[in-house]
């Protein structure tokens, strides 16, 4: 048994010697331990504006139903929109190949996503050991809140951000 990525489900699929199998994520009292993740698309606002034209074009084709259905075969990440499992090539390939439908269906249970942003893991971490300070008393909710983020800036300006 592995606890895993839906990331990693073609390619376990296509290497396994075994069949595989899929499950939800186990149970407690407060819902499933399901939780989700992955990339989003960003369009920088400073760029020139054929450049912003050229994403939106990209990011309008990527989110299309045929093509990120397309993309959750080839990568094994669930796809994130329905109407992607309605179409082909999604729908034929998840009658065909059930465990990649296991993912989708524990959707509804799941929790957001850290949001995503330049610096994101460092960001995380500064906003984990704020709420641990918290947590253990050593700041108050507001000072906490203050000092990460001024540690957040710091994070973003050190990866060209301007503030």
């Amino acid at each position: 048994m592995i606890y895993h990525s839906t990331g990693s489900l073609s390619t376990l699929l296509a290497n396994s010697p075994f069949e595989v199998g899929t499950a939800f994520m186990p149970a407690g009292e407060a819902g499933y331990g399901a939780n989700v993740g992955g990339g989003n698309y960003y369009i920088m606002k400073d760029i020139a504006p054929e450049r912003q034209d050229a994403a939106w074009e990209f990011i309008r084709w990527m989110v299309r139903p045929e093509q990120i259905g397309q993309w959750g075969i080839d990568s094994g990440y669930v796809a994130p929109r329905n109407a992607a499992w309605e179409v082909d090539p999604l729908m034929s390939y998840a009658a065909e190949v059930p465990q990649a439908s296991t993912a989708r269906f524990q959707l509804e249970y799941a929790v957001k996503e850290f949001p995503a942003t330049y610096g994101g893991q460092e960001i995380q971490v500064i906003t984990t050991q704020a709420i641990e300070a918290v947590n253990t008393g050593e700041q108050s909710p507001a000072d906490a809140l203050a000092v990460a983020q001024e540690r957040a800036n710091e994070v973003l300006i050190q990866n060209g951000c301007e503030l």
